[in-house]
């Protein structure tokens, strides 16, 4: 800005002329030009003083209005800045949750999975107890049969004969067992939910299998037979009972 009396550029906020010391209070400070008529506008003034006409602003204040005005803007800015950092921060928390949600949903249908296959493994091996319990009383009584110059051997292959069907049977059960005990492997949880099914159906499945190789591939001697009968029996009613806990505290359905 200039001084009106001798022309001098001076400060914006200096109150005297370096020039020539003239008060800018006293005699005005050029700022700016009259929008009509272009005559010069001092300092506060609120008309021009050739044309007579009205500023919207005192010219003066026009610089300070205008910094205020930059400094809303600003401000502004910043706020609309801090308000999308923070929608994008809530989005990214909701991003979080929702793929932490979808991974314990996926962690609990592959528990449910394995849960469902145990317990379809389960069921099939206890309806195999019946023609077990068949083929044992059967090779039993031929232990005990007074066998004469046959052996026991003789009667041994007569039982199996008589009990074809029921092992024809069982053999098919055990191919089908045995194709779910591998879907079961297949499915990789090692959550700790199910740690304790786990174990116990592979202990069940071991010992059916034993059982089976026993009653139903006929795997024995007339001499071994009662006793390795009863361990297996003993085996497989503890391990299958085992099970059924398990099973039972998880609150499935048998």
């Amino acid at each position: 800005m200039k001084c009106k009396k001798c022309g001098q550029e001076i400060e914006e906020d200096s109150k005297f002329c370096f020039k020539c010391g003239t008060s800018t209070a006293d005699v005005g400070v050029i700022l700016d030009s009259c929008p009509k008529c272009g005559s010069e506008i001092v300092e506060n003034s609120k008309f021009c003083i050739k044309c007579g006409y009205k500023l919207e602003l005192p010219r003066g204040k026009r610089k300070r209005y205008k910094k205020k005005f930059i400094i809303l803007i600003i401000f502004v800015l910043f706020v609309l800045a801090s308000s999308a950092a923070f929608i994008v921060h809530l989005q990214r928390e909701k991003e979080i949750q929702e793929k932490m949600f979808k991974k314990e949903q996926e962690r609990q249908e592959l528990i449910l999975s394995y849960e469902n296959k145990a317990l379809q493994i389960k069921t099939d091996i206890s309806e195999a107890k019946n023609n077990f319990q068949l083929l044992r009383d059967m090779f039993l009584t031929c232990m005990d049969t007074s066998v004469g110059i046959y052996g026991p051997d003789f009667f041994v292959k007569y039982a199996e004969r008589l009990c074809s069907s029921q092992i024809s049977l069982e053999k098919s059960r055990k191919k089908d067992i045995d194709l779910l005990y591998q879907e079961l492997n297949d499915i990789k949880c090692d959550e700790k939910e199910i740690e304790e099914l786990k174990e116990a159906i592979e202990e069940l499945y071991l010992s059916y299998s034993e059982r089976y190789d026993l009653l139903v591939e006929v795997n024995f001697s007339s001499s071994d037979f009662t006793i390795r009968e009863t361990k297996s029996k003993q085996d497989f009613d503890k391990k299958e009972s085992e099970v059924e806990r398990i099973i039972e505290n998880l609150d499935l359905k048998l």
